[in-house]
This record gives structure tokens, sequence and C-alpha cells, in this order.
């Protein structure tokens, strides 16, 4: 969905204000709920901002640079003994009052109050922890949000065993119950959905593990708990690496024409769902009809409303059937922070162009 003036002027004050207290993009995304490529479209739309935004970020790196030599002196000095059983106090203490906060915060917000879950709690690894705590106290579960757990149930992992679980207790457990919500006529499904909580805010608290959701129901007024304890990097790696097998597939779209092979209606089209590049020895093709060749390689990146998925492929046979090797294919929702370790070395470039493009 494009969005307004007045929307982009929103992003952009945004990034600006995170940038005051930040000192990588990265910080930025974390503050804003904003993924990378959602930050760099937005400075095309205002240049000096981009450079207000560096300039914030380079000097707050340098003081952070001075903070960690200034902490390196004090630690030299008190002994580094000293200084790790004082940073290991400081460290249990802030847990400590962490979860002191969190359980009034909760006492607080509970009272009387119906939980509305959104489908970012199937990102949770500890899911089941999660839904004991909050064992007794009845929880909604919006139409929408039951139509992207779907979506997510559809594949083998860890992500959609959660959310196979979310489907099976809202169907089946006495204290959850399904709300009927219709998509707005104008807007997306997310929007929808903080509609009804804004709606209803008086009576429910939302439960979410999406950073980006949090952000927009705090500015909405809507009581929240954010669970930001997302499955470890190592356990998304292993999915990752789940899908890197190499495994012979058939290239759809593609045409016989004697004993060629034609990849026909492909490209980048920015206003579809589904955007292919081909990259050859010598060229890159993004649009119109290519003729495959053995050892092209094809990237496909589908959008999908909650999550997208990209896929590698390279040509093995100009065959009709069976004439692609998978070689990568991962599933990515547009919360998650995709890290170049993710993702073969041979298309981390062409996943950036793909995704911004």
């Amino acid at each position: 969905m494009k969005l307004s003036k007045e929307a982009w002027e929103k992003r952009i004050s945004d990034i600006v204000e995170a940038s005051k207290t930040s000192s990588t993009y990265t910080e930025i995304s974390e503050k804003t709920g904003l993924a990378h490529v959602q930050i760099e479209r937005a400075f095309r739309e205002d240049a000096e901002s981009e450079k207000l935004v560096q300039q914030n970020l380079k000097r707050n790196k340098e003081e952070k640079k001075q903070a960690k030599k200034e902490a390196a002196k004090i630690a030299k000095r008190t002994g580094r003994a000293k200084a790790k059983q004082a940073t290991e106090t400081a460290k249990n203490n802030g847990a400590s009052q962490k979860e002191e906060n969190t359980s009034k915060a909760k006492k607080e917000n509970l009272n009387g109050k119906k939980i509305v879950l959104d489908s970012s709690l199937a990102w949770l690894e500890n899911l089941d922890a999660v839904l004991q705590e909050y064992a007794g106290c009845i929880k909604a579960v919006t139409t929408i949000t039951i139509e992207e757990l779907e979506q997510m149930a559809s594949v083998g992992d860890t992500i959609s065993d959660n959310a196979n679980q979310l489907l099976e207790l809202a169907a089946t457990n006495e204290h959850f119950e399904s709300v009927w919500l219709e998509k707005e006529k104008k807007g997306s499904l997310k929007r929808s959905f903080l509609t009804y909580c804004e709606q209803n805010k008086k009576d429910i608290l939302l439960l979410t593990a999406n950073a980006g959701l949090a952000a927009k129901a705090r500015a909405l007024g809507i009581k929240f708990h954010f669970l930001a304890n997302k499955m470890e990097k190592s356990e998304l790696i292993k999915r990752a690496k789940e899908c890197t097998k190499q495994n012979i597939k058939t290239l759809m779209g593609t045409k016989k024409v004697g004993n060629k092979l034609f990849l026909y209606d492909f490209g980048l089209d920015s206003n579809g769902n589904k955007k292919v590049l081909v990259r050859k020895k010598d060229k890159v093709e993004t649009k119109g009809i290519c003729e495959l060749t053995v050892g092209d390689e094809i990237f496909i990146l589908v959008q999908k409303e909650a999550y997208f998925t990209f896929t590698y492929f390279r040509m093995i046979s100009l065959q009709k059937e069976e004439n692609v090797s998978l070689l990568f294919g991962g599933r990515f929702y547009y919360d998650e922070k995709v890290s170049e370790d993710y993702l073969p070395e041979e298309c981390r470039n062409v996943f950036k162009v793909m995704l911004d493009y």
C-alpha cells in the first residue's frame, strides 16, 4: 500500500528521532520497528534527513568508542576480575528489576482484561511457557490472526508447529475465543487488527512479539505486553540450512521450443507479488523473455501477507521438467532481521536488490 505524504513524514521523523540515540542503522531499526529496506526507501523521499541521520550516527559512534576507551582504562586500574564481578552484579540486578517490573505490569494490566493474541507469538521459542503464564485468562484470536497463522503453519519448522498449536487451542480450548474481523476496505490486515484493538482498548491487553506492532499500539494508547524472547540465532540458521539441501525441481513459467527452453513474462515488477531475476555468466536479465542455458541462476522472491519467500535455483538441464537444482529456499517474516549469515554468499547481493526493488 502506497504511503501518504503525512505517513512518509512521520516515518522520516521517527528515523531521525531514533538516530539521536543510535550509533548504527540496526539500532534505528530496533527502535522504530522498520526494516533496513524501509529506512532506505524513506531516505529517497528526504535526502537532507539522511545526512542528518548519518551525522547523528557518526557522532554517537565516536562517543561510544570514547566511552569504551574510558571503561577500558577503569577496568585496567581496578583489575579485570573486579570489573567483571561488578558487571555481572549490575546485569543480575538489572534482570531482577526488569522481571519485577514486568510482573508488576502484568498484575496491573491483566485485571479484568481479555488477552488478544497476535500471530507473531508463533515466533517465540518459549511459547508453551508464555501460554502457561497467561493460563486461566480468556484469550481472543481474531479471524485475521487465524488467517496469518494458517499461512505460517504450512511449512514444517518450529514456527509452523507453534502456529498449528495456537490454531488448535483457538478451536478447542475453553479459554480461547475467536473474534470475527473484516479487513478494512482501505488498509492492510495489520491496520484492521489495530483498529479492533483500539476500539476495545479499555477491555483488552494485546500480547505480541512484533516490535513494530507494539510501537504502533503504544501510539494508539493500547495496553500491550511485548515479548522479545524470539528464537536464538542458532535456530534461525538451522531453519535456513534445512532449506539448502540440493533438490531437483521444475522451474515454472517455461516453454520448450525445439531444443531450447525459454522463461516467459518474468521480471522485477514492483507492483506484483512475484519478482524474478536471471543471472547468466556475462549478464543479468530482469524482464521479458529469456532463453535459458545450463548454469543460469534464477532468483525468485514471492511476497505474502505475513511473510515472503526467497528461492535460488541453478539450471541443470533444458528439459521441460526437473530442470533446476534448488540451492536455497527460505521464508522470512517482515519483522524478522535477515542476517547475511542465513544466505549463501552467491545470492546475498541479489537478495538485497530484489527486496529493495
